[in-house]
């Protein structure tokens, strides 16, 4: 664990990227295997093979400074949303940065970008890798190379044992490990879908069909083929499969007879139904409708409500104006039987005017 005496200047941007030898523990170490070097005359050794191996531990000891230039070296980070520097000598085609945009860094502080410009790399080989929008950040320590915004423009970014490579094409040999999705600017495994993957071995169509609620298999068939669902397998789905609870689930009940009445003047027969809330409510504060349908003539009036209480009012305005225009009588009016239209009110209005 390294102490919280590290200092800002071993913090990156973003990726959280730091020198994982602090400036102490390297002079330590450097001072340590200056003795062991001058001891080693001194010491008699029982053998080759460990006059050998403390010549290892010597060898370690001092290759432990780190050979990066932070002031021309790029450090490659999978962690980091763009390309950014703190050298405008490094970036060519540069201008002011307008956005709102700042970059956050691993210890929570916040550096403010200046420019935006290109720049090449490397700069002196015939291959070069050009970066467009590197973003030039006061203060910023090191110089980050975004593999985010590298892989967005279409390459690949291969990390080694040993080394890194960029290509602009790639061909993948062999089935992974386990596979990390892109989200937004940055690379992410979780843990979930690696338990996906783990269990997939076992997954059936009927599994997903009931796990969705016994969704149609035409449906699964779309959403496995977009790719809507995340985690769903790619499995064979045939659509002609009948599922036999979905069968007894969602029977209906046996469909009323068909009507033989046909009205024969304009009101004979007025169908009536409230539809609501909805989620929105209008700018007049709005939530239900009630709609009455002439069945003569097919003509439907709507009426808006706050409430749902409101339906008898309506009913009592529609009757007024219609017959009125009409010069006709409502003689019955067909509803769902909902409690809108059963109360006592609305019972004995219908009764006094003769509409059954």
């Amino acid at each position: 664990m390294l102490e919280a005496s590290i200092s800002e200047e071993e913090w990156d941007a973003e990726a959280g990227f730091f020198v994982g030898v602090e400036q102490e523990e390297l002079i330590e170490d450097m001072e340590e295997s200056s003795s062991l070097a001058t001891t080693y005359s001194k010491i008699d050794y029982k053998d080759e093979e460990e006059l050998e191996e403390d010549m290892e531990k010597l060898a370690l000891a001092t290759s432990m400074k780190s050979n990066i230039d932070y002031k021309e070296d790029w450090i490659v980070d999978s962690g980091c949303s763009n390309h950014m520097t703190n050298d405008e000598k490094k970036l060519q085609d540069i201008d002011e940065y307008e956005e709102r945009r700042v970059v956050l860094t691993a210890n929570n502080s916040r550096l403010s970008i200046s420019h935006v410009g290109k720049t090449t790399l490397p700069r002196n080989d015939s291959q070069q890798l050009q970066l467009e929008k590197v973003y030039l950040v006061p203060g910023l320590k090191k110089n980050l190379l975004s593999v985010p915004q590298l892989t967005a423009v279409g390459n690949y970014v291969l990390f080694g044992p040993e080394d890194v490579s960029i290509f602009q094409k790639v061909e993948v040999i062999g089935t992974p490990i386990v596979k990390g999705r892109r989200t937004i600017s940055v690379y992410v495994l979780s843990a979930e879908s690696t338990y996906v993957d783990k269990t997939r071995k076992n997954e059936t169509v009927d599994l997903w069909h009931e796990r969705l609620g016994h969704v149609s298999y035409y449906k699964l068939k779309v959403m496995m083929e977009k790719q809507i669902l995340r985690g769903l397998p790619q499995v064979d789905i045939r659509t002609d499969i009948v599922c036999a609870w979905c069968q007894f689930g969602k029977a209906h009940q046996l469909p009323f007879k068909e009507s033989k009445h046909q009205s024969k003047a304009p009101l004979e027969l007025v169908h009536s139904d409230v539809f609501g809330p909805v989620k929105q409510t209008s700018l007049g504060g709005m939530k239900y409708m009630v709609t009455f349908i002439d069945d003569f003539s097919r003509y439907v009036w709507v009426y808006f409500m706050k409430e749902k209480s409101e339906t008898f009012t309506k009913f009592r305005e529609f009757k007024e104006k219609i017959e009125s225009e009409l010069d006709e009588k409502i003689m019955c009016l067909r509803t769902v039987n909902g409690k809108e239209y059963l109360s006592t009110e609305f019972t004995i209005y219908l009764q006094e005017h003769k509409i059954r």
